[in-house]
């Protein structure tokens, strides 16, 4: 009889999903997981070292895994001949005035920000560049995706966390291209920290904590970041942003829409042209 009631009881607690409760305890931070193990291991009728160990097995695979994004980031190819840095630069203005309506200057400077993508590793500074516009509409996103076929190794977002940043800098070396700004980063002091630290090469290091016995570790957040949004930065990411400041189509003004088709060839000019051969 009591056997039966213990297979009764150990039934009754089963979760409907064994494997997405797993799957849930094993995204939990280490300090929320050891505070919930021995209930969640007594809940399951199961030693506290059978629920660890495969907790550390699920933890394990998603390491792993890699997001399609990321298994995409590869360096563009390099142009073959010499690259004319004066010729480069004016393909890239062209590129950028072909598809949206900027102030004067203004596609100069996302030419100039999308070698300094190519060339970043020789930099000792790496200002944002801020795509902003008054309302929807006005290309942001159309600029946007022209970056990610002219800057290196671009790595797309409309949404990210702090933690995601600091790991996908430290993982692949992206440039990050991020969108939708205005829906998630004005009240995230934490996000705004990381990417405020990746300005200056020297200092662009977060510390966290890793692992079950919590050692320090130093992340990298030193990569090229564009962010679009509606409306403007905070003021310490805007002081270090180059700021482009997007307008929806007048009357008589034209674009060319973005095709699917981008032409690569000159990032893979920038990608060629590396910082000796632009001095």
């Amino acid at each position: 009889m009591n056997n039966m009631t213990r297979e009764t009881d150990f039934e009754s607690v089963e979760p409907a999903d064994e494997g997405d409760d797993l799957a849930r305890l094993a995204l939990l931070s280490p300090l929320d997981y050891d505070r919930v193990r021995d209930g969640e291991a007594k809940r399951r009728g199961v030693r506290v070292s059978t629920l660890d160990n495969e907790v550390k097995r699920l933890r394990a695979g998603a390491d792993e895994e890699e997001p399609s994004a990321g298994s995409k980031l590869d360096d563009p190819e390099h142009w073959p001949q010499p690259v004319d840095g004066a010729d480069l630069l004016d393909r890239l203005t062209h590129a950028v005035r072909k598809h949206v309506i900027l102030p004067g200057g203004a596609a100069e400077a996302v030419a100039l920000w999308i070698v300094h993508s190519h060339a970043h590793d020789t930099a000792a500074i790496s200002p944002i560049l801020a795509v902003t516009s008054p309302t929807p509409e006005c290309g942001k996103t159309t600029l946007l995706t022209l970056l990610l076929a002219l800057v290196r190794r671009p790595l797309p977002a409309s949404n990210i966390t702090a933690a995601a940043v600091f790991r996908a800098v430290e993982k692949w070396s992206p440039t990050l291209v991020i969108d939708e700004a205005d829906t998630f980063l004005k009240n995230n002091d934490e996000l705004r920290g990381v990417l405020n630290s990746g300005h200056n090469k020297r200092t662009a290091f977060v510390i966290r904590t890793t692992g079950e016995d919590h050692e320090p570790r130093a992340f990298r957040t030193w990569a090229p970041k564009a962010i679009a949004l509606i409306g403007s930065l905070s003021p310490t990411l805007e002081s270090r942003a180059v700021h482009v400041e997007l307008r929806r189509i007048c009357d008589g003004e034209t674009v060319e829409p973005l095709r699917g088709d981008i032409p690569r060839s000159s990032g893979n000019r920038a990608a060629h042209a590396d910082a000796d051969r632009l001095r």
